[in-house]
């Protein structure tokens, strides 16, 4: 997929040569949750790999516009559900929390 763009379920099952649900079975299977929380999940993991990274000039938006989730809104409260700290927290500690 290029970047920027969530892949879909049938795009992988059309990649590896199975139906669309039969990727959701095995991924239900294997990690528990559909593909696309899995995906989801993964985004929002690489979201905070770069912000904790840094950088110069960084930009949270663009953090996020590159890995898929344009809706910014869902974004900074599924990061923050997910990790604690939001998004622009990350970015300005690195990841970590002052009193740590």
């Amino acid at each position: 997929a290029a970047q920027g763009r969530a892949v879909s379920s049938r795009e992988i099952g059309a990649a590896i040569g199975v139906s669309p649900r039969f990727t959701n079975q095995c991924f239900d299977a294997v990690f528990g949750m559909s593909v696309h929380r899995y995906l989801r999940l993964r985004r929002l993991a690489e979201a905070r790999r770069r912000l904790m990274a840094g950088g110069n000039g960084l930009l949270v938006k663009q953090v996020a516009l590159d890995l898929g989730l344009w809706h910014f809104g869902r974004f900074a409260l599924a990061y923050r559900d997910l990790f604690g700290e939001t998004p622009s927290q990350t970015l300005a500690t690195g990841g970590r929390r002052p009193g740590r």
